[in-house]
């Protein structure tokens, strides 16, 4: 690909006006050797250095194609991405971990990101899907202040139980992780009346103070979790 020629401006008044744009929705970039090809070019062109928006929706990008861009992004590539778009795609619990530890202040990935979306495809399989451990990671790593410009958040169309929702109302309230956060959607998920009550548990301490979207459609809650 010529890189210059899939990029165009876009104008992105929640994401603070007109954003750099490299659209590669629908192009099977899935391949780790296409992923890492992609992951070189990210660190060496200068038209990379000015992306503030990723669109990698539906390229079957796998756990082994996220991690070798998760590595890149740790050296420096796509600072300035805030809209990365990896959903509809075969990412599980351990691409997500790589891509969690990738963003700790440690290693410092994508400190601009406002707006990460993992929504996966409901009819998919469960095991290229983000479960409670991929969460769990996610969440522990803004613990440690990663992705602290976030603001939204899509985790929909996975697999994600009550554990990892747990995981994640823990990093929001006595860890101070995601205090920018303003959209969170979770449907379509596995979380139950335990999981709904630690995440509400969480906003009554304090967390979250900054949401105006939740959704939590389409998973297993009951009478008690309403």
């Amino acid at each position: 690909y010529d890189v210059r020629r899939q990029m165009f401006d876009l104008n992105d008044p929640d994401l603070g006006g007109v954003s750099r744009t490299l659209d590669f929705q629908y192009e099977n970039l899935g391949s780790k050797r296409q992923m890492t090809i992609l992951a070189k070019a990210a660190c060496a062109t200068l038209a990379f250095a000015q992306l503030t928006v990723l669109n990698l929706f539906s390229n079957n990008i796998s756990d082994a194609g996220i991690s070798a861009l998760a590595d890149a992004c740790a050296k420096g590539a796509l600072a300035q991405v805030t809209n990365l778009d990896l959903s509809f795609n075969s990412i599980g619990d351990a691409g997500t971990t790589a891509l969690a530890n990738a963003c700790t202040p440690a290693r410092g990935a994508l400190p601009s990101l406002k707006k990460l979306q993992l929504g996966q495809d409901r009819a998919g399989s469960d095991n290229q899907k983000i479960g409670d451990a991929g969460v769990s990671a996610l969440a522990k790593a803004c613990t440690k202040g990663a992705l602290a410009s976030l603001k939204e958040l899509f985790l929909d169309g996975n697999r994600i139980g009550d554990d990892g929702v747990r995981a994640l109302a823990d990093a929001c309230t006595s860890k101070g992780g995601l205090k920018l956060l303003i959209r969170l959607f979770l449907d379509s998920n596995q979380i139950g009346d335990a999981g709904i009550s630690s995440f509400a548990d969480a906003c009554i301490k304090g967390g979250l103070t900054q949401l105006k979207e939740l959704d939590f459609s389409d998973n297993k809650i009951g009478d008690a979790g309403r």
